[in-house]
């Protein structure tokens, strides 16, 4: 159990309001850590009738900035400034730094606060790893096929920014840092359009990849990362021992109790890196006697499979006729539905195979039944 309690804790909101979706963040804080202190961090002129919170700070907006050809916009500057500012004016030891659209379903994330306790100094630049949820958190590349080839897409220095928890002074080092300067940032590739780079994303970095370089650069570590694009195994191996020496990543909701309203994902792919992967490459480079659980394999095994994920996606297609009466290659995603499960079961059973040989099944699923339960 954790010993981190509520009235150790601020809780700093922040965001634009979005009446129902910030109100219920409030209040899932309210229930979960009641003595929390509570900051709402928003835009000048926002309305903000019936919301309570303990300090509600203000912002003059620095304005979201076009990063696509198509005009999307990306709200790095508004980030950064609305946490920054949330977090000078906290007042208590730890700091939980959520978007206001996220809803707080539990504390358990708090049980993994200094759990791992080998780091590299040589890449630790906070007193304590922060905790980090899994969904955008990525792997330092995947393999990108596409008709036929296939190459690498690095994901460097990506770790989540959704939500965050850790020491004040911890989250204040990581988001303590300059704006963005515009538009050389957001429109990059315009201005250097003869380097490579995907036509939907003109941006120099995505904006998780700007606050954490931003971040290490700040406290002395020196390395050339020109643009989201740049990769080599040096950079790629720095990229790692940051994000490991400096975070925890837990699965979202299973393990980091929190719940987005506004975007509502499906993330089990090979971009992410999940608990299990968090894990490896502990053992890799901070603890090489580190013994990764049988639980969490399992778990990973079964829950966030790739085949379960794209046996779903072809199940849902194989209904579509059904539900809205129209004609779609109904039986083709029924086979390619059938072949995912059959991948999916295999990939399970090879595990429980596994985990038999090590005469470790039994406690493996009690594990699974209790957490299947809790959820």
């Amino acid at each position: 159990m954790s010993k981190i309690k509520s009235e150790d804790v601020s809780v700093v909101i922040q965001g634009p309001i979005e009446i129902k979706f910030t109100a219920s963040a409030i209040k899932s804080v309210r229930k979960f850590l009641p003595k929390a202190e509570i900051i709402l961090s928003t835009w000048t002129h926002s309305n903000v009738n019936g919301i309570e919170c303990d300090i509600l700070l203000l912002n003059e907006d620095p304005g979201a900035e076009v990063y696509t050809p198509n005009g999307n916009r990306f709200n790095l500057n508004r980030q950064i400034l609305s946490t920054r500012n949330g977090l000078r004016v906290a007042s208590r030891k730890y700091v939980l730094k959520i978007r206001s659209d996220i809803e707080l379903l539990g504390t358990n994330f708090l049980n993994y606060f200094s759990q791992y306790d080998k780091r590299n100094p040589s890449f630790s630049f906070l007193r304590e790893r922060i905790l980090i949820n899994s969904l955008f958190t990525r792997n330092s590349f995947y393999l990108k096929r596409k008709k036929g080839k296939t190459c690498i897409k690095p994901y460097l220095f990506h770790p989540s920014d959704w939500v965050m928890f850790g020491l004040r002074e911890d989250l204040l080092n990581i988001w303590d840092i300059p704006l963005a300067t515009e538009p050389e940032t957001s429109n990059y590739f315009i201005f250097n359009s003869s380097l490579r780079h995907d036509k939907g994303c003109l941006s120099r970095w995505y904006p998780e990849q700007y606050i954490w370089i931003s971040f290490l650069k700040k406290n002395g570590l020196s390395f050339d990362f020109d643009n989201y694009y740049t990769f080599n195994e040096t950079l790629a191996e720095l990229s790692e021992q940051t994000i490991i020496n400096n975070t925890i990543v837990l699965e979202y909701k299973s393990q980091f109790d929190i719940l987005c309203h506004k975007y509502v994902y499906q993330v089990v792919d090979d971009q992410t890196m999940h608990h299990l992967q968090w894990e490896e490459l502990y053992k890799k480079y901070c603890d090489p006697e580190f013994i990764i659980s049988t639980k969490t394999i399992l778990l990973d095994k079964i829950f966030l499979s790739p085949y379960r994920v794209k046996a779903r996606c072809r199940f849902i297609k194989f209904l579509e006729p059904f539900i809205i009466l129209l004609k779609f290659q109904w039986f083709k995603n029924l086979l390619s539905c059938i072949k995912y499960m059959f991948y999916y079961f295999i990939d399970v059973l090879l595990c429980i195979v596994k985990l038999i040989s090590n005469y470790k099944i039994i406690n493996f699923l009690r594990g699974v039944l209790i957490v299947h339960r809790n959820n």
